[in-house]
């Protein structure tokens, strides 16, 4: 059973999250990356570089051990989450913004995440033995189940719009309804693992992530961006992929113990996202 869910169930989530992530993209989203792309390329540096870095600071000066240190990095080097998506619309903030930032980072990181994936393992392990992570074999499987599927969905949406429209209405909740239960058994079977890991991963979880908010509020009041900019820029840099760090941890890595990290800090982003919309919503309203 374990097999069926690191091997198939697993990607497959992660795949069909991704190809409706594409269907979602439309030349109006590309047209805004091309007249406006300053917040999208705000949002981008912001999460493709700063948050590896912030998450490699906070290892260091905290002597963390190795599993712990690269299983906040995975977390931090993985592309915005689709549950940003989410709370954006939620917080009236704007999606295509959010639809944006995610499609691109997640395209970006095929290659960029097993970057910062090895540095850590060379930086934490050092001499002692660490798991094996092949750069190119680790980019492949990224590229299969993130960017194909992501440009998979954009194409079909160029060429085939009516079936996008049937399409999206049956794959979003299939493809959550899958995400969902493959989260709910990853708690299960590892929840032997997020007990023993959750007095150290909670606080750093939670110190990563109020890092990550606080710097993306930051950014949008230094580069004066509207309210709306601001809080889709911030939702887009403290939800990262959990489903992408999992899948890294337990099918790249083939480390079971390193799904405990995502799973904690999944809850933590989400219940500070939802605490950060309503602090907007109580300001501005």
């Amino acid at each position: 059973m374990d097999q069926f869910v690191t091997i198939l169930l697993l990607p497959l989530a992660l795949a069909i999250l991704m190809f409706g992530l594409g269907l979602s993209l439309s030349i109006i989203d590309f047209r805004r990356l091309i007249l406006f792309p300053g917040p999208l390329l705000l949002g981008l540096a912001g999460h493709i570089l700063c948050l590896p870095l912030i998450a490699f600071l906070i290892a260091i000066v905290m002597k963390l051990p190795p599993p712990i240190a690269v299983s906040l990095i995975v977390i931090a080097a993985c592309p915005c989450g689709i549950t940003s998506n989410v709370l954006t619309f939620i917080g009236r903030a704007d999606v295509a913004l959010s639809i944006t930032m995610t499609a691109v980072s997640s395209l970006i990181s095929v290659f960029t995440t097993p970057l910062f994936v090895m540095l850590a393992l060379k930086t934490f392990y050092g001499d002692m033995a660490m798991p094996n992570l092949h750069l190119g074999s680790a980019m492949e499987k990224l590229f299969l189940y993130t960017a194909l599927p992501i440009l998979s969905g954009i194409a079909v949406r160029i060429f085939y719009p009516v079936l996008t429209r049937q399409l999206l209405l049956w794959l979003r909740p299939v493809g959550f309804g899958i995400l969902l239960t493959t989260i709910a058994y990853s708690v299960l079977m590892n929840w032997s693992l997020v007990l023993e890991n959750i007095i150290v991963m909670g606080p750093l979880a939670l110190l990563l992530n109020l890092i990550a908010i606080s710097f993306g509020l930051w950014l949008g009041r230094q580069f004066y961006l509207d309210s709306r900019q601001k809080l889709t820029l911030t939702l887009g840099l403290g939800v990262q992929n959990a489903t992408m760090a999992t899948f890294i941890a337990v099918t790249v890595l083939d480390r079971i113990d390193y799904a405990a990290a995502p799973t904690i800090y999944g809850a933590i982003m989400v219940l500070n996202g939802l605490v950060l919309i309503r602090f907007v919503r109580l300001r501005y309203s």
